[in-house]
């Protein structure tokens, strides 16, 4: 995709499905998505990334989720990849992104962005917190169904029985 029509001839002669020009109408969009999947579809022997038909997916559906989001650190604004972050934290208007061993803080309420989250990789715990999916290491029951989830990192955050089922679901199983 391009805001450029001279680089149609050399995206063919790289073998490109398709080409589309800036601004793409939804309709175009759905037809070259559409000629993708049935190229997928025309190699059913060979292993396809689950990611790329994830995409496709998602694109097919027009559903768009947060990927990034600018915070404020240190006097500069840094572009926090969402993939790097365990879990984050609700503190009022304000969340605490945590990635590692570092925190993060942005002034966003935390029921604003989980609506934004993709929920295969994010999952409300608790009304204060969120984790990533992949981040879980291990639940340790707790009092009255309450669990404790243990992260990869280390972190321990209360997963409250209220968000129990999200969990189940994000997971696949119950617990």
């Amino acid at each position: 995709m391009t805001a450029h029509d001279r680089y149609a001839l050399r995206a063919f002669e790289v073998h490109a499905l398709d080409y589309l020009l800036k601004p793409v109408t939804g309709e175009r969009l759905a037809g070259a998505i559409d000629r993708a999947r049935t190229r997928i579809a025309e190699r059913r022997g060979a292993a396809v990334d689950p990611r790329v038909l994830a995409l496709l997916n998602d694109l097919a559906s027009g559903r768009r989720f947060l990927t990034r989001l600018p915070v404020k650190s240190g006097g500069k604004v840094i572009v926090l990849l969402l993939a790097d972050v365990d879990w984050i934290q609700a503190a009022d208007n304000y969340v605490t992104l945590h990635t590692g061993a570092e925190r993060f803080i942005a002034r966003e309420t935390i029921g604003r962005l989980e609506r934004e989250l993709d929920p295969e990789r994010f999952v409300r715990i608790h009304r204060s917190a969120i984790v990533q999916v992949d981040r879980i290491k291990e639940l340790l029951p707790d009092f009255h169904g309450d669990f404790t989830m243990v992260l990869h990192n280390g972190a321990r955050v209360t997963l409250s029985r209220t968000y129990r089922a999200k969990v189940e679901q994000a997971l696949g199983r119950e617990l």
